[in-house]
């Protein structure tokens, strides 16, 4: 099975069955045809990882590969997905604080000023 044939199958699904029932087969194999479109293919980088909390857990996601996109589609998902929001700079600032104080503690340690 594909993973197209999975997310189809999974949109399916989820619609009414008055809805699914009133696609003909051609609709159906039209529209899972363009739904495969629109699935991401296999990333040289792809990490996926959810990192458990005191109370949540959060899930962080990291892909990367020779860009594909024209740049209709990047300046639309730049619309929907802006870098510069509250969350990102909150990340940002708490990955750039555990780096300087990672370096600090490997400097003071490499330094003798913290024996263990």
């Amino acid at each position: 099975m594909s993973a197209q044939d999975t997310v189809s199958d999974r949109i399916f699904a989820r619609l009414p069955d008055e809805v699914r029932q009133s696609f003909s087969d051609s609709q159906r194999s039209a529209l899972v045809a363009a739904m495969g479109e629109a699935l991401p293919g296999r990333h040289s980088i792809n990490l996926r990882l959810s990192i458990p909390l005191l109370v949540t857990r959060i899930f962080l996601t990291v892909i990367a590969d020779v860009e594909r996109r024209g740049s209709g589609r990047r300046s639309a998902e730049r619309g929907r997905h802006p870098v510069a929001t509250l969350g990102n700079i909150a990340f940002l600032v708490l990955v750039v604080v555990t780096l300087y104080a990672l370096a600090l503690l490997a400097t003071l340690i490499y330094g003798s000023v913290i024996e263990f």
